[in-house]
């Protein structure tokens, strides 16, 4: 969402929702997921610890960033190209945002593995910022369009939904969805979403978000991120032998009952 000059209140009990969501997939191996939240959590509550910049310090916009590539100033790239993926203008964003990360991480780091998942992130950010910051300008020239200084998770949430929406509707699928009421076709149902986050919310960052989704289409169609997403799932398959047979070693064995009364003792 663009950047509002908004009050960062504490909402205890919209971080106590939030902390009870994580708790309550503990069972779930998405450690990617649980720490990418807790760490947005961290950087809203304790900015002085997880993200020591302002708002202004940290949105990206096309030309701030240009600016600082100019200066060659790498640090300040970094930061607003990261940092401001991190970043969120107040708590209700953060509350948003964090409530679709556990339900959209979660599932993709089911079906991808936690090591393709970070990877996935990090593309995400990157090729997110690289295609606003061609699609921006153009905007500008051709229509007027001030994309604004942006901060928040969004981004890569739209490119989650559109992998997880394509992986479980093939092309062709006659799989509809509502969205605020009105029947699109599932496969193509984040594109309405985003028009319609647009117009619910003015200040969100319509062109971030487009982005980010654009961002998960180019994902899926570079052979080299599926044969890298492969390799760590077969990696992970070797692994899970071993780790079981390394938790059945830890265990103590007990005896069963009917042997205890053979030898006349107890279990």
């Amino acid at each position: 969402s663009s950047v509002q000059d908004l009050p960062r209140r504490w909402r205890a009990g919209g971080l106590e929702v939030l902390s009870r969501a994580i708790g309550s997939q503990r069972h779930r191996r998405a450690q990617v997921t649980f720490g990418l939240a807790a760490y947005n959590i961290a950087a809203h509550v304790y900015p002085a610890l997880a993200m020591p910049f302002s708002l202004g310090q940290v949105c990206f916009s096309t030309g701030a960033f240009w600016a600082a590539w100019c200066a060659r100033d790498l640090v300040e790239v970094a930061v607003r190209t990261f940092g401001s993926v991190f970043t969120h203008a107040d708590d209700m964003h953060l509350y948003w945002n964090m409530g679709s990360l556990l339900v959209k991480g979660v599932l993709l780091e089911d079906r991808l593995g936690s090591e393709a998942l970070a990877v996935f992130v990090a593309f995400s950010i990157v090729a997110s910022s690289g295609i606003q910051l061609v699609v921006a300008p153009f905007l500008a020239r051709a229509f007027g369009y001030d994309c604004g200084c942006a901060v928040g998770f969004s981004g890569v949430l739209f490119a989650m939904k559109v992998v997880l929406n394509y992986g479980d509707h093939a092309a062709g699928s006659d799989a509809t969805s509502s969205v605020w009421g009105v029947r699109v076709a599932s496969r193509h149902a984040h594109w309405l979403e985003i028009l319609v986050s647009g117009y619910l919310s003015p200040r969100s960052s319509l062109v971030g978000h487009a982005c980010g989704a654009l961002a998960g289409m180019l994902w899926l169609q570079l052979p080299l991120l599926h044969a890298l997403v492969n390799s760590f799932k077969a990696g992970r398959a070797r692994r899970a032998p071993s780790r079981r047979r390394r938790r059945q070693r830890g265990r103590r064995p007990t005896a069963s009952w009917t042997s205890c009364q053979r030898k006349g003792r107890s279990p």
